[in-house]
Protein backbone atom coordinates (compact mmCIF):
# COMPACT_ATOMS: atom_id res chain seq x y z
CA UNK A 1 0.00 0.00 0.00
CA UNK A 2 3.02 2.29 1.08
CA UNK A 3 4.37 1.94 -2.15
CA UNK A 4 1.32 2.86 -4.68
CA UNK A 5 0.83 5.92 -2.12
CA UNK A 6 4.64 7.20 -3.26
CA UNK A 7 3.57 5.93 -6.71
CA UNK A 8 0.46 8.36 -6.95
CA UNK A 9 2.28 11.23 -5.45
CA UNK A 10 6.02 11.14 -5.83
CA UNK A 11 4.91 13.04 -9.62
CA UNK A 12 3.19 15.72 -7.79
CA UNK A 13 6.91 16.26 -5.23
CA UNK A 14 8.38 16.33 -8.70
CA UNK A 15 6.08 19.31 -10.20
CA UNK A 16 6.46 21.06 -6.64
CA UNK A 17 10.34 21.25 -7.08
CA UNK A 18 9.89 22.06 -10.94
CA UNK A 19 7.85 25.02 -10.12
CA UNK A 20 9.57 26.34 -7.34
CA UNK A 21 12.73 26.25 -9.36
CA UNK A 22 11.43 27.27 -12.36
CA UNK A 23 9.87 30.29 -10.38
CA UNK A 24 13.01 30.99 -8.71
CA UNK A 25 15.08 31.44 -11.38
CA UNK A 26 12.83 33.40 -13.25
CA UNK A 27 12.30 35.96 -10.46
CA UNK A 28 16.17 36.04 -10.24
CA UNK A 29 16.54 37.06 -13.95
CA UNK A 30 14.00 39.45 -13.48
CA UNK A 31 15.69 41.03 -10.08
CA UNK A 32 19.05 41.32 -12.02
CA UNK A 33 17.79 42.95 -14.75
CA UNK A 34 15.66 45.33 -13.24
CA UNK A 35 19.10 46.14 -11.14
CA UNK A 36 20.55 46.37 -14.44
CA UNK A 37 23.67 43.77 -13.15
CA UNK A 38 22.09 41.28 -16.29
CA UNK A 39 22.73 42.75 -19.74
CA UNK A 40 25.63 42.20 -22.39
CA UNK A 41 25.68 39.69 -25.28
CA UNK A 42 26.06 35.76 -25.20
CA UNK A 43 26.90 34.62 -28.38
CA UNK A 44 23.84 35.29 -30.42
CA UNK A 45 21.66 36.18 -27.43
CA UNK A 46 21.06 39.13 -26.30
CA UNK A 47 20.42 40.62 -22.63
CA UNK A 48 17.72 43.69 -22.98
CA UNK A 49 15.78 45.17 -20.74
CA UNK A 50 12.09 45.63 -21.60
CA UNK A 51 9.20 46.53 -18.88
CA UNK A 52 6.12 44.61 -20.91
CA UNK A 53 2.68 45.34 -19.98
CA UNK A 54 0.72 43.06 -22.43
CA UNK A 55 1.18 39.77 -23.30
CA UNK A 56 3.92 37.69 -25.26
CA UNK A 57 4.93 39.39 -28.22
CA UNK A 58 3.23 42.76 -26.82
CA UNK A 59 -0.13 42.23 -28.03
CA UNK A 60 -2.78 43.49 -25.49
CA UNK A 61 -0.34 46.48 -24.54
CA UNK A 62 -1.44 48.12 -20.99
CA UNK A 63 -3.92 45.60 -20.62
CA UNK A 64 -2.69 45.12 -16.91
CA UNK A 65 -5.78 44.10 -14.88
CA UNK A 66 -7.07 42.12 -17.61
CA UNK A 67 -3.50 40.25 -17.97
CA UNK A 68 -3.79 39.56 -14.15
CA UNK A 69 -6.59 38.51 -13.95
CA UNK A 70 -6.13 36.13 -16.73
CA UNK A 71 -3.18 35.03 -15.08
CA UNK A 72 -4.94 34.33 -11.50
CA UNK A 73 -7.85 32.47 -13.33
CA UNK A 74 -5.08 30.10 -15.09
CA UNK A 75 -3.17 29.61 -11.78
CA UNK A 76 -6.51 28.55 -10.29
CA UNK A 77 -7.01 26.15 -13.02
CA UNK A 78 -3.59 24.50 -12.57
CA UNK A 79 -4.50 24.18 -9.26
CA UNK A 80 -7.72 21.99 -9.82
CA UNK A 81 -5.25 20.51 -12.61
CA UNK A 82 -3.21 19.42 -9.80
CA UNK A 83 -5.08 18.38 -7.11
CA UNK A 84 -7.94 16.66 -9.32
CA UNK A 85 -6.43 15.20 -12.98
CA UNK A 86 -4.38 11.67 -11.97
CA UNK A 87 -2.59 10.71 -14.74
CA UNK A 88 -2.45 6.77 -15.72
CA UNK A 89 0.88 7.10 -17.56
CA UNK A 90 3.77 9.45 -17.82
CA UNK A 91 3.32 10.74 -14.24
CA UNK A 92 6.48 12.22 -14.11
CA UNK A 93 6.33 14.28 -17.35
CA UNK A 94 3.11 15.20 -16.42
CA UNK A 95 4.67 16.30 -12.91
CA UNK A 96 7.15 18.06 -14.87
CA UNK A 97 5.14 19.86 -17.32
CA UNK A 98 2.89 20.69 -14.87
CA UNK A 99 5.56 22.19 -13.16
CA UNK A 100 6.78 24.18 -16.02
CA UNK A 101 3.44 25.92 -16.71
CA UNK A 102 2.42 26.35 -12.56
CA UNK A 103 6.21 28.12 -12.43
CA UNK A 104 5.95 30.40 -15.08
CA UNK A 105 2.39 31.14 -14.71
CA UNK A 106 3.03 32.23 -10.87
CA UNK A 107 6.37 33.96 -11.89
CA UNK A 108 4.55 36.14 -14.86
CA UNK A 109 1.60 36.57 -12.65
CA UNK A 110 3.54 37.99 -9.90
CA UNK A 111 5.65 40.51 -11.50
CA UNK A 112 2.33 42.21 -13.41
CA UNK A 113 0.35 42.57 -10.17
CA UNK A 114 3.12 43.69 -8.15
CA UNK A 115 4.99 45.58 -10.40
CA UNK A 116 2.22 46.55 -12.95
CA UNK A 117 4.48 44.82 -16.22
CA UNK A 118 6.56 42.02 -16.48
CA UNK A 119 10.38 42.29 -17.40
CA UNK A 120 11.55 39.93 -20.41
CA UNK A 121 15.07 40.36 -21.34
CA UNK A 122 16.01 37.72 -23.82
CA UNK A 123 16.61 38.37 -27.71
CA UNK A 124 17.82 36.92 -30.38
CA UNK A 125 19.04 38.54 -33.45
CA UNK A 126 16.29 38.69 -36.30
CA UNK A 127 12.50 39.47 -35.72
CA UNK A 128 12.22 37.20 -32.37
CA UNK A 129 10.72 39.86 -30.11
CA UNK A 130 11.68 39.71 -26.18
CA UNK A 131 11.02 37.16 -23.63
CA UNK A 132 12.04 36.06 -20.36
CA UNK A 133 12.90 32.68 -18.56
CA UNK A 134 8.53 32.19 -17.82
CA UNK A 135 7.70 32.39 -21.57
CA UNK A 136 10.24 29.78 -22.32
CA UNK A 137 8.98 27.54 -19.36
CA UNK A 138 5.33 28.07 -20.15
CA UNK A 139 6.00 26.78 -24.11
CA UNK A 140 8.54 24.03 -22.69
CA UNK A 141 5.79 22.80 -20.32
CA UNK A 142 3.38 22.98 -22.79
CA UNK A 143 5.18 20.68 -25.35
CA UNK A 144 5.46 18.22 -22.34
CA UNK A 145 1.91 18.16 -21.53
CA UNK A 146 1.24 17.20 -25.33
CA UNK A 147 3.94 14.72 -25.17
CA UNK A 148 2.36 13.57 -21.84
CA UNK A 149 -1.24 13.57 -23.39
CA UNK A 150 -0.57 11.25 -26.25
CA UNK A 151 1.94 8.93 -24.41
CA UNK A 152 -0.16 8.05 -22.13
CA UNK A 153 -3.40 7.70 -24.45
CA UNK A 154 -2.60 4.14 -25.80
CA UNK A 155 -2.56 3.05 -22.14
CA UNK A 156 -5.98 4.66 -21.06
CA UNK A 157 -7.24 2.69 -24.33
CA UNK A 158 -5.90 -0.39 -23.20
CA UNK A 159 -7.21 -0.29 -20.17
CA UNK A 160 -10.99 0.36 -21.53
CA UNK A 161 -10.23 -2.11 -24.10
CA UNK A 162 -9.52 -4.32 -20.72
CA UNK A 163 -12.11 -3.63 -19.21
CA UNK A 164 -14.84 -4.58 -21.51
CA UNK A 165 -13.45 -7.30 -22.36
CA UNK A 166 -14.06 -8.83 -18.74
CA UNK A 167 -16.67 -7.73 -18.38
CA UNK A 168 -18.38 -9.52 -21.96
CA UNK A 169 -16.08 -12.32 -21.12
Amino acid sequence: MRKVIRQTTAYRWIGLAVACVVFGVDRTFKVLTNEGRLHGKFGPLQLIPLHNTGAMGGSFAHATLLLGLIGVVVICGLLVMFVRYRPRATRTLYGVAWGFLFGAAVGNTYGRIVNGYVTDMFHFPGDHGIFNFADVSLQLGIVLLLIHVFLGQPKAVDERREQEERKSG
